[in-house]
């Protein structure tokens, strides 16, 4: 059916196209100018989200000295807190990977949905080797910013951080 359909076009003086030949004929520019344009919005915001990442788990964890002066007191010994401290990270940053995978999950039903409308079915695609490598830079960065003022703060004595005021 579609050969005689490609055929009848053909003979009518038209000509069938797929998607990325119609883009270059319809669009030439597209490609070359949208890309470079999203790359700097892109670098800026992930730039933003890795400050906020690190500013987060610094914060939270100079709050949280005082709780690991007390397990130090209880016999744990540092490399243990250290431990704890990057474990919880890591979870926190995949629990932020699988919330914002539910989002993007319901962002693009909604936008399938949408496109279902159209008579031609587009396929979603998503970029699993940069979604992996984003998740993996924020595993990185939390862990880091987590471990690191830890580190420092159990240079100290614990029973001097034990009795910090909060």
């Amino acid at each position: 059916m579609a050969a005689g359909l490609r055929e009848m076009v053909r003979s009518a003086g038209g000509q069938v196209l797929g998607e990325d030949e119609w883009v270059a004929a319809t669009c030439p520019e597209t490609n070359r100018s949208t890309r470079p344009g999203l790359l700097p919005v892109l670098g800026i915001a992930l730039l933003h989200t890795g400050i906020s990442l690190v500013n987060t788990m610094v914060t939270a964890t100079s709050d949280r000295v005082r709780d690991l002066a007390v397990l130090r007191l209880a016999g744990v010994t540092n490399g243990q807190v250290l431990r704890l401290v990057r474990a919880e990270s890591l979870l926190v940053v995949a629990v932020g990977a699988l919330l914002g995978l539910a989002v993007a999950a319901l962002d693009l039903t909604g936008r399938r949905a949408a496109l279902g409308l159209l008579p031609v079915r587009p396929t979603p695609v998503l970029p699993w080797p940069t979604i992996g490598a984003v998740v993996g830079a924020c595993a990185f960065l939390a862990a880091l910013a987590s471990v690191a003022p830890a580190g420092l703060a159990l240079r100290r004595h614990a029973v001097e951080l034990a009795g910090i005021r909060e």
